[in-house]
């Protein structure tokens, strides 16, 4: 199966990513001894977000983000951590052999702010939010009650 002919991400991978991503964030906090605070949001990024919406036939790997509120009592994500694993639990077979990049960031999110609303304002924000991000989209695929939403690109 060539690359145009992947089939579509089914949400069913979505959940399998963001089980992944969740996985591997509290690993990450057992394994380092750190607390980097709760999880509000994880996001199917970048490449893999676009050939999500339809928006493109290429589809390299898939880049997961989850993002925790920055706050003074929990230590900052460490923002250079790319962790890439084989996304083998792919409910779509043919993603099996596909690479799962995971990564985090710690962004600022005040009471009242949605989840999505602080991660739109972080990718608006200026020099802090990476530019590939902005350049391309993310989908929220956790927690559950915002599988599929996207957040961005603004529509």
């Amino acid at each position: 199966m060539g690359k145009a002919e992947l089939p579509p991400i089914t949400e069913a991978d979505l959940r399998a990513l963001a089980e992944l991503a969740l996985g591997d964030f509290h690993d990450l906090e057992r394994r380092t001894g750190r607390s980097y605070g709760k999880p509000m949001l994880i996001a199917l990024c970048q490449g893999a977000a676009l050939y999500y919406l339809g928006r493109s036939s290429r589809l390299n790997d898939f880049d997961v983000w989850v993002f925790v509120p920055r706050d003074e009592a929990h230590d900052r994500f460490p923002h250079r951590r790319v962790k890439g694993v084989p996304f083998g639990n792919a409910p779509t077979r043919a993603f099996r052999a596909k690479r799962v990049d995971l990564l985090g960031r710690s962004i600022p999110h005040r009471p009242g702010r949605s989840p999505i609303e602080s991660v739109r304002a972080w990718l608006q924000g200026g020099n802090e939010s990476p530019q590939e991000l902005r350049k391309k989209a993310c989908i929220a695929i956790w927690p559950e009650e915002v599988l599929g939403q996207v957040i961005w690109p603004i529509r």
